[in-house]
């Protein structure tokens, strides 16, 4: 999984990679590069299947934190896209 994270660090703005297991990764992206990097896990990388997407807010500091939990059929792994994102400015 840490391979995979090198190669799209070259591409896209990425921090925190935490592996929680050898089938199982966190990576937090940046929320401009959200629909370039979620495209490019599935046509380049087969990570094909959504299996969550989850939201947690952060009250104390008017942001929110969108989770991506993405499937890889071929490697029988999973990758989790973290982004964080405003509440009074989320786009």
């Amino acid at each position: 999984m840490k391979q995979l994270y090198d190669i799209l660090s070259f591409q896209f703005t990425l921090s925190d990679f935490v592996q929680k297991r050898d089938d199982l990764a966190f990576v937090t992206g940046q929320k401009e590069q959200l629909v370039a990097l979620l495209t490019c896990l599935r046509d380049c990388h087969d990570y094909a299947h959504l299996v969550t997407l989850t939201a947690v807010d952060w009250i104390e500091t008017s942001r929110f934190q969108l989770t991506y939990l993405l499937h890889n059929y071929r490697t029988h792994s999973d990758l989790g896209i973290r982004i964080m994102l405003d509440r009074d400015n989320p786009v």
